[in-house]
């Protein structure tokens, strides 16, 4: 296997030119243009879905949803809902570098052969997004609190998405 190393090590090329490895991802890696570009070519649901939705647009949608929703309002207990927006913009970042992988075999406690695989996805893809996040907004990772909302608002689109975009709407999720 060739060893991780920054300079010698495997990579890809990005959307702009940048030679990457998301093993060895720094901020000064990342470029917004590449993560635009690469999640509005991803499709949400694996690909599963009516018509071609994006992360990116994804991603815009939930934004929206938080400038415009009643609930994630100045007021609200947790911060304002700009801030909010451009976490959401920002929360799957990390799938422009390593894609994303469905829900039940992210999220599996074992994938091959006994392996811990996917846990070791799950971090891997977890230093990556903090490594966006630095370089998309300066900051590694966001509050406890707007980490929550943030999950409480991707549950939301994933239901809205899940109305909208896929067949069989009478299967229980």
């Amino acid at each position: 296997m060739p060893e991780l190393d920054r300079d010698t090590g495997p990579w890809f090329q990005t959307f702009t030119g940048a030679k990457v490895n998301p093993m060895t991802l720094e901020p000064e890696d990342v470029r917004l243009e590449d993560v635009a570009h690469a999640l509005s070519l991803i499709c949400r649901f694996n690909g599963h879905c009516n018509r071609h939705y994006s992360v990116a647009q994804h991603s815009v949608a939930g934004a929206h949803v938080a400038m415009s929703s009643g609930y994630w309002n100045t007021e609200h207990e947790h911060g304002d809902r700009r801030n909010l927006a451009l976490w959401f913009l920002v929360h799957d970042a990390a799938e422009a570098y390593l894609q994303d992988l469905p829900r039940p075999v992210k999220y599996a406690d074992k994938f091959f052969l006994g392996a811990d695989w996917a846990m070791g996805f799950r971090e891997v893809e977890h230093r990556v997004q903090e490594a966006c996040n630095l370089s998309l907004l300066g900051i590694r990772q966001p509050s406890q609190e707007i980490e929550d909302d943030l999950r409480k608002l991707d549950d939301a689109m994933l239901a809205t998405e899940r109305h909208q975009l896929m067949g069989n709407p009478e299967i229980e999720w």
